[in-house]
Order: C-alpha cells, then sequence, then structure tokens
C-alpha cells in the first residue's frame, strides 16, 4: 500500500493538476512568509499567482514595491531552500495593482 505522500503527487498528475497545485503551494508559502517578514505591508503586498515558474507580486503603490523588491531575494532564497520549491519558482516579478 502506498503512502499518502506518494498517492496525492500521483493522483494529480493523473488528472493534470500537479503544475497548479505546486503554483498555488508557492503562492501560499509566499504569502505566509510576507506576513512574517512585512506585517505592516501586508494589506499592499499579495503574491498573487506562479506562471511559468515567475511568481507574481502585486503591489499597492510604488512604496510598497520598494519595500517588497527589498526582500524578493530572501523570499526566493526561502522557497528554494525551506519550501523545496526549486524547480517550481525561479524568479520574482513585481507588478503594480
Amino acid at each position: 500500500m502506498d503512502h499518502i505522500s506518494k498517492l496525492i503527487p500521483k493522483t494529480l498528475r493523473k488528472h493534470g493538476l500537479l503544475d497548479e497545485a505546486k503554483a498555488s503551494l508557492a503562492v501560499f508559502h509566499a504569502k505566509k512568509w510576507m506576513e512574517q517578514k512585512l506585517p505592516n505591508l501586508i494589506e499592499e503586498i499579495q503574491p498573487r499567482k506562479c506562471q511559468d515558474k515567475t511568481l507574481f507580486i502585486e503591489v499597492a503603490h510604488s512604496m510598497a514595491a520598494q519595500e517588497c523588491q527589498f526582500v524578493t531575494s530572501d523570499l526566493l532564497t526561502h522557497l528554494h531552500e525551506e519550501c523545496g520549491l526549486s524547480q517550481e519558482v525561479e524568479s520574482i516579478r513585481i507588478v503594480r495593482a
């Protein structure tokens, strides 16, 4: 009998949903990390989607974009090392809302 950690990816892959699940996981981890690192700007900075190995972070104004730019390398390192998403997220892009 297979362990559940092996069944879930197998089932997602079978239904063509594995990439979407990994992208959603990357956005989830990015939101959680930003809530801890930038709690005062969490309303203005929101990770929205992961597409073509790029995590898109939506910002409300230029000050939020500048603050976000300072921590993007740390976030990318966190996603690669702590979350194991090095193949899913290769870059981070900041976009204005």
